[in-house]
């Protein structure tokens, strides 16, 4: 597995069905977690099965990954907590 630093130039790209939707250049971020959530908030709308390429420059390799994408789950303020007894 590819590793990520902090001082490491990053850029990741989300792709569905060929077309862009959401491309960033990151540095300060140090695993593919974090490059993901930088992703989401850009593509917040987005869902199904996606392709995410991540290019380190600074370290000189490449990944892709298919990823499945849903929606957040909304909390629910109202709720009832039930009990067996």
């Amino acid at each position: 597995m590819a590793t990520i630093d902090l001082q490491d130039e990053v850029f990741a790209t989300l792709t569905q069905r060929g077309n862009i939707i959401a491309s960033v250049r990151l540095i300060g971020v140090n695993s593919i977690s974090n490059i993901l959530q930088q992703l989401r908030l850009l593509a917040s709308k987005c869902v199904g099965l996606v392709t995410l390429k991540i290019r380190n420059r600074t370290q000189g390799w490449l990944q892709c990954r298919q990823i499945m994408l849903s929606l957040p789950r909304e909390e629910n303020s109202a709720t009832t907590q039930l009990t067996l007894f």
